[in-house]
């Protein structure tokens, strides 16, 4: 007695994976580049091409300051809170 088997269809976990991790790499790399020229224009006093500070790049550096134990507002009183 034969078997039948039906023909299921490819898997795209893969394809979706992959593409979602492209679009972060280029949202990263985009967020850089902007934070670069936003630095590059603050360096040169204005000499160089006005680029916003992205409201992007602000969703990055409470990540990087909470990292940290010591950076508590109490730790450093001399310092305004998360200044």
């Amino acid at each position: 007695m034969a078997r039948t088997y039906e023909k299921r269809l490819p898997e795209q976990t893969a394809l979706i994976r992959f593409s979602a991790q492209v679009a972060f790499l280029l949202l990263n790399l985009w967020i850089g580049v902007r934070f670069y020229l936003w630095v590059r224009f603050h360096e040169t006093a204005g000499a160089t091409v006005y680029v916003r500070s992205s409201p992007a790049l602000m969703g990055w550096w409470p990540t990087s300051r909470c990292s940290t134990s010591s950076a508590t507002p109490a730790a450093s009183p001399s310092r305004s809170a998360w200044s």
